[in-house]
């Protein structure tokens, strides 16, 4: 019916193709189809069955056949064919020699996908097809050993064993086991779905080399055991966090009490200090730094002369009531939409009148 490989007509086709293409892999979709189909295929004479609807003649078949087998190196066989008796008698009379099948192909690559029908012809499209006659003369004679090719049953019975299925599994099960599984393979894989054909031996070998790669992947993977449990490594990190806490506590109470010693801080800006401290330390430590020591705060700059203004009552030893009269009076100038800083606050009330 249809040659092993590839091949082509004798007048080209197909165009713009390397040829027409079939394999074992191709012809086993085609063989379980026609297994499970319930009518024969027909043979007719000059593919009339196809010019019928346009040249209005009869259609009359010269055979039916429905088991096809494929044999390697070789090609696609009808096995069960059955001529009528005025075909038969044609073929013995060589008025008929060769048949022409009808098949359908991918466009893209030329993969033979189906097979329609053929028609018995004088003049082939192919070229080394079965002589029929010659065929007819061999079978009168019991030259053909069918039983030295494999039946349609044993592609069945490597059917049911490479889908895992039970013996009794029939031709038509094995049709919609085969489907279901390019469907699962179509919804893992959609480029698959995209393709003219589905390549399983090669889809099965870039399965295979993704493995390999992920096994590779997960090999370079640290090992767990060189790890300590992530319960274990958040108690490290919680213990070292209250050391820290408590290392840059000291380190800002250290600077505020060395702060007020050299008069850059007032007693009522310990608790700011504080917080600018555990917000940003080095900001701190350079403000101190840069701050002019308060000479009030160190001793009087009135002579042992009470001051004047609002610090007239003031005990000129009481720094921490100096501090706090100046933060009254920074705080009213505040009120009054002056902005005064601290050191000029304490200039004020520590300056007589």
């Amino acid at each position: 019916m249809i040659p092993a490989g590839t091949f082509r007509a004798v007048d080209g086709r197909p165009e713009n193709l390397p040829g027409w293409y079939l394999d074992r892999t191709l012809a086993a979709p085609i063989c379980a189809r026609a297994h499970a189909r319930r009518s024969d295929y027909v043979i007719d004479y000059e593919h009339q069955t196809l010019l019928a609807s346009q040249n209005g003649k009869p259609a009359p078949a010269a055979g039916w056949y429905r088991t096809l087998e494929w044999r390697d190196g070789d090609g696609l066989y009808a096995t069960d064919v059955r001529w009528t008796p005025a075909a038969a008698k044609m073929i013995a009379d060589e008025e008929y020699r060769y048949l022409s099948p009808v098949f359908g192909f991918d466009d893209q690559t030329g993969a033979v996908r189906s097979l329609a029908c053929a028609a018995l012809v004088s003049n082939p499209g192919l070229d080394g097809l079965t002589d029929l006659g010659a065929s007819l003369e061999r079978l009168a004679a019991g030259l053909i050993a069918h039983e030295d090719h494999p039946p349609m049953e044993e592609l069945i019975e490597r059917l049911r064993y490479l889908l895992n299925l039970p013996i009794t599994t029939t031709a038509e099960e094995i049709v919609t086991h085969l489907e279901k599984l390019i469907a699962q393979i179509v919804a893992v894989s959609p480029e698959v779905g995209a393709a003219a054909s589905l390549d399983l031996a090669g889809y099965l070998s870039r399965q295979h080399e993704q493995l390999v790669a992920l096994q590779t992947q997960v090999r370079a993977l640290p090992d767990p055991a060189e790890f300590v449990p992530v319960m274990q490594l958040k108690e490290v990190q919680d213990e070292l966090a209250r050391h820290l806490q408590a290392q840059l506590k000291g380190s800002i109470e250290r600077l505020i009490e060395q702060g007020l010693a050299q008069h850059k801080l007032l007693p009522a800006q310990i608790e700011w200090a504080r917080e600018l401290g555990s917000i940003n330390i080095a900001l701190l430590a350079r403000h101190l730094d840069t701050t002019v020591p308060i000479a009030a705060l160190g001793g009087t700059q009135t002579g042992g002369e009470a001051p004047g203004g609002a610090a007239a009552d003031l005990d000129r030893t009481d720094a921490q009531a100096l501090a706090n009269a100046a933060l009254a009076w920074q705080a009213a100038q505040a009120a009054a939409g002056i902005s005064v800083p601290i050191y000029a606050a304490v200039k004020h009330v520590a300056t007589p009148v």
